[in-house]
């Protein structure tokens, strides 16, 4: 029997605007602002890009923050967030934007980064290429737009094999998961998928 209130994905319909975000995102990553996450294990980032050494994460991520925030592409995928999060009436948030190629996966693990996030908080993953999934321990769970409860359960996702996946993940920091479900699932703004 599981101790969760809900299930591990609210999947919604909301109008964010998929392929202006994801071109905005490669132009990002054109001017050198992406970076690949590698990981050893769920803790050990490895520093010195050795993809033979990251057996537990390989991705690549965009954190929006410091100096990229003067760009207008990041403006704009800040100001769709920011349009979304208005809705939730969300007030303290974050954005970064992760994609897999080919050869990329992450095993099973809680998000915990950046230090200190953890149950109290949760997350937004918008899916710019096309609808997906994220497999949690009771199975894949599909979305275009979906509220993951990844602060609280194990999931994973692994891309090997599969066609790229781009996706615009918010970081809800004043909201938990159970809050954040009822607010979506109660909106009139949103449809659920």
């Amino acid at each position: 029997m599981s101790s969760f209130k809900y299930p591990p994905v609210l999947a919604f319909n909301f109008d964010f605007n998929y392929n202006i975000i994801l071109n905005a995102y490669h132009d990002l990553c054109d001017m050198g602002y992406g970076n690949r996450l590698l990981a050893t294990t769920p803790e050990k980032i490895v520093r010195d890009n050795d993809e033979d050494k990251a057996k537990h994460c390989k991705n690549n991520i965009l954190n929006l923050n410091g100096n990229v925030l003067e760009k207008p592409e990041a403006q704009y995928i800040y100001s769709e967030v920011d349009r979304f999060c208005e809705v939730i009436k969300s007030k303290n948030y974050n954005t970064h934007l992760i994609s897999y190629d080919d050869e990329d996966f992450v095993l099973w693990h809680l998000d915990k980064r950046p230090v200190g996030y953890g149950p109290e908080t949760t997350k937004v993953n918008i899916m710019l290429t096309g609808e997906s999934f994220t497999t949690f321990k009771c199975g894949d769970y599909p979305y275009r737009n979906g509220l993951v409860d990844v602060t609280r359960r194990e999931h994973m996702y692994d891309n090997r094999g599969q066609p790229y996946k781009a996706v615009l993940r918010i970081q809800i920091k004043d909201y938990n998961y159970d809050e954040m479900y009822e607010i979506i699932s109660g909106n009139k703004n949103f449809s659920m998928a």
